[in-house]
């Protein structure tokens, strides 16, 4: 058996000003959320104190609150043209003056409109918010309890004889890829900037590996209740330390990762097995993840063994540990299209990138404002990137079309301070259309907002779907036109971006 914890993330030595600033907040909610769980294995408070003084260090440079101001206004076109994060780009080598605040701050209250966290949306009942902000599938529900706590892992690598070993994979490697800190190419960190630290894989055991029959059935390389059954009873993982007074092994006590060497699938099965554990009879009931490590017979084999297939990790583990559903294809849960394309985590492109909007929503990860059309005035409102800000998104619901609602989010890719976001395609306004009936999301296209949603004519979405300013004004439809939204001012992509509804 081999174990590995961490007491709290350990931050990159160095980060950009914003990023600083970020870490410095999600550190200090992270040992808040650590002692509220009840978890008291946190660093002396001298190494918390001297982290959190080196982050606010690197905070940026100061000028003083008119200063900054009136360079802001000087360029006030530029706000609105290019985005706030030009102006920081331009004068970030300003004179430091440590008595007023950060200048993007600054250029940030200088901007046009206000802050969709200050949105009142206290018109919207009770009962439309839980609609909202709730989880919706019934395993969502289920793992309600699971994705905000301490998550435990135990990862079984496993191999036959015909598929041999990955040599470059071994229980260092594992562990670097699961729980390594924070801002590193590693699980632990793309959940925490995800999640804003509110989930952390901070806990996990990691079997040595696990030799199967070297003729194995089909079924055993296919995620079959054979394989797994056999990787647990050969697993080097003491099971007793998971284990119910019945001898069952359930999710809530532990989640199964299986890694077998075949190069680039993935899977997520749900999975009620019983097997011989040290001579006793043990059950496991829960979903299981497999994703594969590059297989021996690829010639880049040790080039990052595991890093490559990190989508398909994140997606399936989207599946085991939050219940999220798959949003590609062309079946009928999709009305016959692929609606997300490369913009979501939970599609098919495998590239690594932020769960969207919605999804971080429903976890509990963010918990937007709600434009209430009809009782929110006509304005124009500003937001923060969704990669470093956890309020920088916005709910736009009507009365009028009670069973459906949109999510608008910033993506930004040079607010991606984690380097969590990689493979989103590209900076602008993600404007999610959401079926709250049956939780279908469409990535609503700036070219074609007109359209109404389930009537989209391309099975994939095309380039440049994202609000940009390139299309400055544009309807968004209802599934029954009553309660249309009209979106106008769209400004540039950028870590700050702004729109008026």
């Amino acid at each position: 058996m081999d174990s590995s914890s961490v007491p709290y993330p350990a931050l990159p030595a160095e980060m950009p000003a914003e990023g600083a600033k970020t870490a410095a907040s999600g550190l200090d909610n992270f040992v808040e959320w650590k002692r509220s769980q009840g978890f008291l294995n946190l660093p002396p408070a001298d190494t918390l104190k001297n982290e959190l003084s080196r982050l606010r260090s690197m905070t940026g440079e100061f000028i003083p609150v008119d200063a900054a101001l009136g360079n802001a206004r000087e360029d006030l076109d530029l706000v609105s043209r290019s985005g706030v994060a030009a102006l920081f780009q331009k004068y970030k080598y300003l004179p430091a003056d440590r008595t007023g605040p950060p200048l993007l701050d600054a250029l940030w209250e200088a901007m046009e409109g206000i802050d969709v966290g200050a949105i009142d949306d206290t018109s919207v009942s009770r009962e439309v918010k839980d609609k909202i902000y709730s989880p919706t599938t019934d395993y969502m529900k289920q793992q309600a309890r699971l994705y905000n706590t301490y998550q435990h892992l135990i990862v079984i690598p496993v191999d036959y004889a015909q598929y041999a070993r990955n040599p470059a994979v071994d229980i260092a490697t594992l562990r670097s890829f699961f729980f390594g800190p924070i801002g590193t190419k590693t699980l632990s960190s793309y959940f925490a900037a995800n999640s804003f630290f509110h989930y952390a894989l901070l806990e996990g055991w990691i079997s040595d590996w696990v030799r199967l029959p070297s003729s194995p059935p089909a079924s055993q390389t296919s995620g079959s209740g054979d394989l797994v059954r056999a990787a647990l009873q050969g697993s080097t993982v003491n099971c007793a330390q998971f284990m119910g007074p019945d001898g069952t092994v359930t999710q809530d006590r532990a989640t199964v990762v299986i890694i077998p060497p075949f190069g680039g699938t993935g899977a997520t099965r749900s999975h009620d097995v019983t097997f011989q554990w040290q001579g006793r009879q043990v059950r496991y009931q829960g979903q299981i993840c497999f994703f594969d490590c590059k297989a021996p017979s690829d010639a880049t084999f040790a080039i990052d063994p595991l890093e490559y297939n990190v989508g398909t990790a994140i997606h399936e583990l989207g599946h085991t540990l939050f219940g999220l559903p798959d949003r590609y294809g062309t079946s009928a849960d999709h009305y016959g299209h692929d609606y997300v394309g490369a913009y979501d985590m939970m599609s098919n492109s495998g590239s690594k990138k932020l769960f969207n909007a919605h999804d971080r929503m429903k976890l509990g990860w963010m918990e937007p404002r709600i434009i209430h059309l009809g009782h929110n005035p006509r304005r124009v409102y500003k937001m923060k990137a969704s990669e470093a800000y956890s309020d920088s998104a916005v709910v736009i619901y009507s009365d009028l079309s009670p069973d459906e609602y949109w999510i608008v989010e910033n993506r930004s890719k040079d607010a991606d301070i984690w380097g969590a976001d990689p493979g989103f395609p590209q900076s602008g306004l993600c404007v999610w259309w959401v079926n709250a009936v049956d939780d279908v999301i469409i990535l609503i296209n700036q070219h074609h907002a007109g359209d109404k949603p389930l009537s989209q004519p391309q099975p994939e979405l095309p380039e440049d779907p994202l609000f940009n300013g390139a299309v400055p004004e544009a309807f968004l439809f209802p599934q029954w036109e009553p309660g249309a939204v009209f979106m106008r001012k769209v400004s540039a992509p950028g870590q700050f971006t702004s729109f008026e509804v």
